[in-house]
């Protein structure tokens, strides 16, 4: 969402799902007439827009998402750690 106010878009509501949510279609029928109400787009990350069903598709606008590190050496430090730890 911050993203999409960073380019300067107006966010006329959001509703959060956990990371690898599996959509029900009562949930994105209840999305859209939200966004209808609200005069408003659909948008999604291009992760979460790939595994809607095609039918489900329509009128969603996916999004790409870009993460950058503000120390990305500590980033790499980290995932370096991660690599050679134990089990």
């Amino acid at each position: 969402m911050f993203s999409l106010r960073a380019a300067g878009l107006e966010v006329a509501g959001a509703r959060g799902f956990p990371d690898h949510h599996q959509y029900s279609l009562n949930e994105i029928t209840a999305l859209r007439r939200r966004a209808t109400s609200l005069d408003a787009q659909l948008v999604t990350t291009q992760k979460d827009y790939v595994r809607l069903p095609a039918d489900w598709r329509e009128g969603i606008t996916p999004v790409n998402v870009k993460m950058t590190w503000d120390q990305p050496e500590k980033f790499q430090n980290l995932l370096e750690s991660a690599m050679h730890a134990k089990p």
